[in-house]
């Protein structure tokens, strides 16, 4: 991000550059992962972005293992009648078919890169 006339400016090019800069081995996840989303989510964007919240992800990584995040992808209509966390916490049946094939192509993506 950098400042232009005083409004924040997103330089997504920079933002990968950054990110991925002598990282070569996380380039094929995020790929995978941006052809899932054309593929299931046509028209969506895929960004890294770091949560506040907590996962048992930590536990993994101090072991080695490579641990990512993803979902759950959900509609505009999903976040209005199911907020995280609301006492009506759920996914519509039809939102986790379209996670599981996203999962599934962006997982089979990357095994076979490997």
């Amino acid at each position: 991000m950098y400042l232009n006339d005083g409004k924040p400016v997103f330089d997504y090019a920079v933002l990968f550059q950054r990110l991925f800069d002598g990282k070569d081995n996380l380039m094929p996840t995020y790929r995978a992962l941006e052809k899932a989303s054309a593929a299931i989510y046509p028209g969506a964007t895929v960004l890294p972005t770091m949560s506040t919240g907590a996962t048992d992800m930590a536990q993994l990584r101090a072991k080695g293992i490579q641990a990512y995040g993803i979902g759950p992808a959900s509609t505009e209509a999903d976040t209005i009648n199911y907020g995280a966390h609301s006492d009506v916490e759920r996914l519509p049946e039809s939102s986790l078919y379209s996670l599981v094939e996203f999962t599934w192509r962006a997982a089979m993506d990357v095994a076979a890169a490997k």
